[in-house]
Order: C-alpha cells, then sequence, then structure tokens
C-alpha cells in the first residue's frame, strides 16, 4: 500500500528535517497535515492520526487533533510523488541520501529520475 510506504518515508524525512517531534509552529503542522492526509488514506483515522500525533506531535491538543482530523476528511488532499516533493521542499541530493523512494525532489522530474535509475541498473558489472 502506497500509503503506508509514502507515510515511513515521510517519517524518514520529518526525523531528518525535525529530530524526534514536529516543531510546535506553522511550519510542523503543515508537515502534520501532509502526515495525517496519508494516515487518512490508511483507514480508522480517529484512531491512528491521534497515535501518531501523540508520537511525532506531542503538543498538539485533543481539539486540535479533532479539527485536523475534520480537515482532512473534508480535503480529501492528495499529492503525486513530485507535488509532496514540492510541498516538501525535498531536494534530490536529501531523498537520495535518505533513501526516500515515494516523494519527488524539487530540483529534478520524475523523468530525470527514471532516466537515472535505468542508467544504474542497465551499466555492466565488472
Amino acid at each position: 500500500m502506497i500509503f503506508a510506504v509514502r507515510l515511513r518515508d515521510l517519517e524518514n524525512f520529518f526525523a531528518y528535517r525535525w529530530g524526534p517531534t514536529l516543531a510546535d509552529d506553522e511550519a510542523g503542522r503543515g508537515d502534520l497535515y501532509v502526515a495525517a492526509s496519508h494516515i487518512h488514506r490508511m483507514g480508522s483515522p480517529k484512531v491512528h492520526i491521534p497515535a501518531w500525533a501523540r508520537l511525532w506531535a506531542p503538543w498538539l491538543g485533543e481539539d486540535e487533533c479533532n479539527t485536523l482530523i475534520a480537515k482532512v476528511a473534508a480535503t480529501g488532499q492528495q499529492w503525486t510523488a513530485d507535488e509532496l516533493g514540492k510541498e516538501m521542499n525535498l531536494d534530490d541530493a536529501t531523498r537520495t541520501s535518505l533513501g526516500i523512494k515515494t516523494i519527488g525532489a524539487v530540483d529534478v522530474t520524475k523523468a530525470k529520475r527514471q532516466r537515472r535509475a535505468r542508467s544504474v541498473t542497465t551499466r555492466p558489472s565488472g
């Protein structure tokens, strides 16, 4: 399931960007919204979003969490890999060093990443 794999990539990037928890500010809330949107797609958002937030956004109160769940349900936000890369401002060097596969890069298109991947897999060994 792409949402679960992408959530792991997001967590990897959040740990790089923020450390063990998201920042208690507008940027941290933006990243929380992105994560919650993916969690919502995996089912049981009223259970899983608060559980995830307890780990990554311990500053999030119950009322704000309920508002977030309602917003995510109402918007149904989805991103392509490249759209999400732009949303996260994830550059290709960071994407590559973190081993992120399901989020694009702000500075390298999907077509260029695919060409690069093909050239790596078609090189002769030895």
